[in-house]
Formats: structure tokens, C-alpha cells, sequence
């Protein structure tokens, strides 16, 4: 039995030999030829829908802000817009209870990962899970940011 490790290798066709030779060296020599295809995963499904879950951002000194996140999402082909609700339930800087609100803009599908930007300057990027149904990454400006995961309502 033969194994291969596909790390790193992009989806393609891949060709190669394993050669097999006894105790009794060229006599009993035989090569195997071997192709490998390493298809492409599927995209997920549609993110057109509601998302929600939580973001923690942290600022340069330490300072921290946690919120509850719900974004309202439109896809068309590779391209990903909406909504964003932030309900920052903790925060360093004694706004805890307050709501921002906005749109989510230039978003970009590429296979499983989400890149997409806010209105004030944020952007995230993640991962989408095989089945469509939940997304985690990190997100942020030039001087919060922090891990988030979504899961889809």
C-alpha cells in the first residue's frame, strides 16, 4: 500500500512511478505508473441570508470590546453585500450597551474564504465552513481587531 501527502499541492493532475525491486536488485524490477487527481473543493452554498455571533477586538495598549455581531447578506456569484448590527456588550472605554450599525461592501467569495469590508473601515476575513453554515475569522481597522465567528440563522 502506498500513501501521498497533498499539503500544499493545488487541485490538478499529478503523475509519478513507484518502482519496486526485490532482494534480488534489476532482476525483479517493476514500475508502477501513478496519476493523482486532486480535484478542487466545492464552493460553499449560498451566503445570501442572516449570520450571528460574536467579535472580540482588542486595541494596541490592551484595551478590549466585545459584541454580539449579525451581519444580513446578498451574494451574486462571487460577489458578497449587506448589513452589519454590532451590540458591543463589553468595552474598556465604558460604551458597553451601544449599537453601530452599517453596510458591508466589496466582499469577495474566493472558494471557502470571505473577504469583506464595513462602511467605517473594517474588514474581515474568513473562513466559511464545507456546509455553508458557519464562518470564523478575524476582523478589524488599523488599530482594533480580533477574532469573530458567525454561524447562519
Amino acid at each position: 500500500m502506498a500513501s501521498v501527502d497533498i499539503t500544499g499541492l493545488l487541485p490538478g493532475v499529478y503523475t509519478g512511478a513507484i518502482t519496486y525491486m526485490d532482494d534480488n536488485g534489476k532482476k525483479n524490477r517493476v514500475v508502477i505508473p501513478v496519476r493523482l487527481t486532486i480535484k478542487p473543493l466545492p464552493p460553499p452554498p449560498p451566503l445570501t441570508g442572516t449570520w450571528s455571533g460574536s467579535w472580540t477586538e482588542s486595541g494596541p495598549f490592551g484595551d478590549e470590546i466585545d459584541s454580539g455581531l449579525t451581519w444580513k447578506l446578498t451574494q451574486s456569484g462571487s460577489r458578497v453585500s449587506g448589513s452589519y448590527t454590532q451590540y458591543i456588550t463589553y468595552s474598556d472605554f465604558g460604551n458597553g450597551g451601544e449599537t453601530v450599525t452599517g453596510t458591508l461592501l466589496r466582499g469577495v467569495l474566493n472558494g471557502r474564504t470571505l473577504t469583506i469590508s464595513t462602511d467605517g473601515g473594517s474588514v474581515f476575513s474568513a473562513q466559511v465552513s464545507a456546509d455553508g453554515q458557519s464562518m470564523s475569522g478575524s476582523g478589524g481597522d488599523d488599530l482594533f481587531g480580533g477574532p469573530f465567528s458567525l454561524q447562519k440563522q
